[in-house]
């Protein structure tokens, strides 16, 4: 049996050498010949990069296929059948009109240079020319002088013979009429001569100061005269005006920060517009501009001027409107102004302003900030640099804070200020 098993394993089945293929052994096949199959066989990864690689080999024999060997004689013909080639020569014109545009710039600085050489050589030569001319004026003028001395000294000379010849002056006469004719030569003085002339020197020296102290004295009087002048016409302005809340009536006046802009004042508001005068023509300017910036149809009834101008010599004037209403509109479109760099910076005058602090006042705590220190219903409160926090004074006893009312502390102007202040409801302080 031993026998017949190795018999059988030793048999081999040998291929055929006409057709070419491998001997293989007879009998069953054994796992080892299973795996050298498998390790001859490719995996998916490679299989797909040689499927790529053989498209690629593909596409390139397609290309040489369709590439003519015609030679293309037109550039015209060459550019529409390859397109980076048109872009280049685009490319290339825009590059050459840029050199030119640069050469043309080039020539024209060249001649602006040239232009001022030519102006600065032009102006040294007017200088020389002028420096000649001066030169020639000042010895003109030279040469004069010493004619007009040389005639002089002559005409003395003959003066002089003259006189002499008929005997009538003596040589001490001829010495006087030369020192007439001379600069007059100041004469020697004696002690109690030159006292006189000192004394007589500083009295009009003290009289020349105090015509000076007198005339700046005076400017100063003058300008007091004129702004109290001003001072009487501005408050008489403002008492004839009704300080209601309900009024009507608009002040023109400068703003702070921009002195070409004018701002139209009322008794508690300001509507902006430049340059309006007292006349008739800017009522009407001022009703069509009303209705054209801002929007609302005001009927203007009267304008007066209240004689301030700013830089620009732009006059102020107060602007009546026909109601209370109207106004309320115009005050709405304020906004709009803007544009034209006006606006309106409070709807309140200086009186009820302050009416509105003592109704504030009333309402919430009086404060008052100064450096490191402030009060709160008058209690001081100092700022503690070592501790870094803010602490309450207990030293000595605080002064109250009265102060920031300045109008209406005496006469007429207190009465009426305690009137307005009761109808508003406000509390006066005595």
């Amino acid at each position: 049996m031993e026998e017949g098993k190795e018999g059988r394993k030793k048999k081999e089945r040998e291929v055929e050498e006409e057709k070419g293929e491998e001997k293989r052994k007879v009998g069953r096949p054994s796992k080892a010949e299973g795996m050298r199959d498998r390790v001859y066989s490719l995996s998916l990864i490679d299989a797909f990069k040689r499927g790529e690689k053989r498209k690629e080999i593909d596409a390139l024999q397609a290309d040489i296929f369709k590439k003519s060997i015609k030679v293309l004689k037109s550039p015209e013909k060459q550019l529409e059948k390859q397109p980076e080639k048109q872009e280049e020569a685009g490319l290339s014109e825009i590059l050459r009109e840029v050199k030119e545009g640069f050469k043309e710039v080039k020539a024209e600085l060249r001649e602006v240079k040239e232009g001022k050489a030519e102006m600065r050589e032009w102006m040294e030569d007017m200088r020389k020319r002028l420096d000649s001319l001066k030169k020639r004026v000042q010895e003109i003028e030279k040469s004069r002088g010493r004619e007009e001395k040389e005639e002089g000294v002559e005409e003395r000379k003959e003066e002089e013979k003259k006189l002499a010849y008929a005997g009538e002056i003596d040589s001490k006469s001829i010495n006087n009429i030369m020192s007439a004719n001379n600069k007059p030569r100041s004469p020697r003085l004696n002690g109690t001569q030159r006292t006189a002339t000192r004394s007589r020197e500083q009295q009009q020296n003290g009289e020349k100061e105090k015509g000076r102290d007198e005339g700046i004295r005076r400017k100063d009087e003058e300008n007091r005269r004129t702004c109290m002048i001003k001072r009487k016409k501005s408050y008489d302005l403002n008492r004839k005006c009704n300080y209601n809340l309900n009024t009507n009536w608009l002040h023109l006046c400068l703003t702070r920060y921009k002195c070409a802009c004018v701002g139209v004042y009322c008794d508690q508001g300001i509507f902006s517009y430049p340059g309006v005068k007292a006349k008739e023509k800017g009522i009407e300017v001022l009703r069509k501009d009303i209705e054209d910036i801002v929007g609302a149809t005001a009927r203007v009834e009267g304008i007066r001027s209240i004689e301030k101008k700013d830089k620009k010599g732009k006059e102020m004037v107060w602007v009546r409107l026909a109601s209370v209403g109207e106004k309320i509109e115009v005050m709405k479109g304020k906004a709009k102004l803007r544009e034209r760099r006006e606006w309106i910076v409070d709807d309140l005058t200086e009186k009820e302003r302050r009416i509105e602090w003592w109704i504030r006042k009333r309402e919430g705590r009086k404060v008052r900030v100064r450096y490191m220190k402030i009060w709160i219903e008058e209690k001081l409160w100092v700022w503690d640099e070592i501790k870094d926090e803010l602490r309450e004074w207990h030293g000595k006893k605080v002064r109250e804070w009265k102060g920031l009312l300045k109008c209406g502390r005496h006469g007429k102007q207190r009465e009426e200020f305690q009137g307005e202040t009761k109808r508003m409801g406000c509390d006066v302080p005595k």
